[in-house]
């Protein structure tokens, strides 16, 4: 299978043996290699000295230097066994080999198994051997969709024996199927992830060695049972691929509540899906994640690098459908109405001479964007420094509550407000103890007025999973894990049609999703869906019929165009039942799954440019936003972008040509809330 040398092996030899039924074959000892032993298929007595073990598949027997090792074949079919041969590129140490124990044979039904959503795994052996200071090997069984971990590098060479099923491995910027019998070369320095891009379990060995010689060249193989190299140094067969970025350009889709399930089993055509992205793409709608969930399983998940899983994303207005909810438990206990009169919550707060509809308007009213405002309050009412519910109490109310709607982020930041009049909490720990903590959403974060009240209408951000889970809640009538958190009767109300949406002139109300009807704080939509969402392309759409969320985030300008990719090239896909198994276009979106990425926009910035600007302060006129001064400062690939203002800085690193993490804090977010920003 594979013969040659690697940057940390003098020697390196992998092949296969195949032992006919009742047969007995004998591997001589070997004084200047350690020898692995990896059972393929059957049953197999393997004799090591004195002991004799009777032992399947995935079964493993480490012989050191100087030791032999026999088998028997005591069935009536062959068996096969994989055998590694290897010497250190460091001198061999017999008396630390011995020291950590002889050479011994593992049974792996006797294994300890460690059961996750993602599969289970074992653990082999990790100690000392003649060769290593440290040699390690476990085995890993991935479920169908799951990736092993994020990509990532690390120091040691390492093996992956593929023992059954199929994995997509990221190698660098490579991808390579990886079936039952393959052999996977990882050499030290080189970006890997594995994820089972099959509709069944499979089963791995990942085998590791420890040496202490350092080294910053990346050598990466893959060597297929289909195209074996013999007689070659694995310097020479293998590609060598230099990465193009320090860090993944590939996101590692990771649910870490729901069950996952191929499309078709879901009874969604994996086709759809792969051409809903596609279209996506090409119509540049700047997809940031996605996230399919049909009958409670995950679909189809993926995340555009560097957009991550556990990266927070800002929700815009689908913050407003968590303030909904809140205002629904808070109905719940009692401590409001919709019927309320809101200036019944703010008496110090209401001006001498309030507008005449004022006192007509009703929590219900704000819920429904029909407050009587004829323009979004949220603006001026944070004018001047003011009190911001007094602000918003001040501002003319020109039309009757409940007759005119208007979309009016003020108004739900007086719903935020009023949580914390009934409650004495702000909103974020209101809902923490009531949805954020038994739908496991954590690490995450709400902007706070100057007053300390959470902004209501914007500010959230959380992860995507989050918002599919929100989603859920709502599509099981406000049920998790069979436990009735929300009143069914909210998840209801809040999710059907309450008031007409302002027409607009010369649009066609039949193809707008913002023409379908508002809820409390939720948009109807066509096709009988109804969604929270946010500017910018954030969106939780929900099917009670089809028993569908979708959730996704992004960067666009036109909304309704991502609606229409949706019901175009995703919906047609979604049928009433299971479907058969279509593995070749599972394979095709799993591997769409695991390469979605956003490259960095391309930059020239010539070395007279940067000598001409690079470390000079940049005064800027007075402006609304109250920014002082700017500076630029260049070096290799990195530019660090400084902006003042008149009590604050922000230092900024900026990759050029690729992306670079780091940390900004953005006014009414306290420290402890720092946001990531990429």
């Amino acid at each position: 299978m594979l013969n040659g040398t690697t940057l940390d092996l003098r020697a390196l030899d992998i092949y296969t043996l195949t032992l006919a039924a009742g047969k007995t074959y004998t591997l001589p000892a070997n004084n200047n290699l350690d020898q692995l032993i990896v059972v393929k298929s059957g049953s197999v007595n393997i004799i090591l000295k004195d002991t004799t073990q009777l032992v399947g598949p995935g079964s493993i027997a480490l012989v050191l230097v100087g030791d032999q090792i026999s088998f028997k074949n005591p069935s009536t079919k062959p068996v096969s066994w994989f055998i590694l041969g290897y010497q250190s590129i460091n001198p061999v140490n017999l008396q630390r080999g011995y020291n950590a124990g002889p050479s011994f044979i593992k049974d792996w039904n006797k294994l300890k198994v460690n059961k996750s959503a993602k599969g289970e795994t074992r653990s082999l052996f990790d100690r000392a051997t003649t060769m290593f200071e440290r040699f390690e090997i476990h085995a890993t069984a991935l479920n169908p969709g799951y990736a092993s971990h994020d990509p990532h590098t690390h120091r040691v060479e390492e093996i992956i024996l593929m023992l059954n099923g199929g994995v997509l491995e990221t190698i660098n910027q490579d991808l390579k199927d990886a079936h039952a019998g393959d052999c996977i070369y990882l050499a030290s320095g080189s970006l890997h992830r594995p994820i089972n891009n099959t509709n069944q379990q499979c089963y791995y060995l990942a085998i590791q060695w420890h040496n202490l010689k350092p080294t910053n060249k990346p050598i990466i193989m893959v060597i297929q049972r289909r195209d074996f190299l013999k007689n070659t140094t694995i310097g020479i067969a293998g590609l060598s691929l230099a990465p193009l970025f320090g860090e993944s350009l590939f996101a590692a889709p990771t649910a870490h509540t729901f069950r996952k399930s191929t499309p078709e089993q879901q009874g969604i055509t994996s086709s759809s899906i792969l051409d809903f992205i596609t279209k996506a793409e090409a119509g540049k709608l700047g997809l940031h994640s996605l996230m399919i969930i049909r009958n409670g399983y995950v679909v189809a998940e993926g995340w555009w690098d560097p957009y991550k899983p556990d990266l927070k994303h800002v929700l815009n207005s689908l913050s407003k459908s968590f303030t909904s909810t809140a205002i629904g438990f808070a109905v719940s206990e009692g401590l409001l109405s919709v019927e309320d009169k809101v200036t019944k919550f703010f008496p110090n707060d209401v001006p001498a001479n309030p507008s005449p509809y004022l006192n007509d308007m009703q929590i219900k009213h704000l819920l429904t964007m029909t407050t009587g405002h004829e323009a979004d309050t949220s603006g001026p009412m944070r004018s001047d420094n003011q009190v911001w519910t007094k602000g918003f109490l001040s501002l003319p109310v020109q039309r009757q509550p409940g007759t005119y709607f208007l979309y009016n982020s003020g108004a739900t930041y007086m719903l935020s407000a009023i949580i914390t009049k009934v409650s004495g909490k702000t909103m974020f720990d209101y809902l923490t103890p009531r949805l954020f903590k038994p739908l496991e959403i954590s690490g995450i974060d709400w902007e706070v007025s100057p007053q300390g009240i959470n902004t209501g209408g914007w500010g959230l951000r959380i992860k995507t999973e989050d918002i599919a889970k929100l989603g859920v809640l709502y599509l099981q009538n406000g049920k998790w894990n069979g436990k009735q958190l929300l009143p069914a009767t909210w998840a209801h109300d809040a999710t059907t049609y309450k008031v007409p949406n302002t027409p607009v002139k010369g649009q066609d109300t039949s193809v707008s999703d913002w023409q379908q009807g508002y809820c409390y704080q939720f948009w109807r939509c066509r096709h009988n869906f109804f969604r929270g969402d946010g500017a910018q392309g954030q969106y939780c759409l929900v099917s009670r019929d089809l028993n569908t969320v979708i959730a996704i985030t992004s960067e666009v300008q036109d909304m309704q165009k991502t609606l229409n990719y949706v019901w175009d090239y995703l919906l047609p896909g979604i049928k009433p039942s299971t479907l058969p198994a279509d593995t070749a276009n599972q394979n095709a979106l799993n591997q769409k799954l695991a390469t979605l990425t956003l490259l960095p926009a391309k930059t020239d910035f010539g070395q007279s440019t940067r000598a001409l600007i690079s470390g000079k302060t940049f005064n800027i006129k007075d402006n609304a936003l109250a920014v002082s001064r700017a500076s630029l400062t260049f070096n290799a690939d990195e530019c660090i972008f400084i902006l003042k203002g008149n009590q604050t800085e922000q230092n900024i690193t900026c990759g050029l040509n690729k992306w670079i993490k780091g940390e900004t804090t953005t006014a009414g977010v306290s420290a402890q809330n720092a946001i990531a920003r990429k």
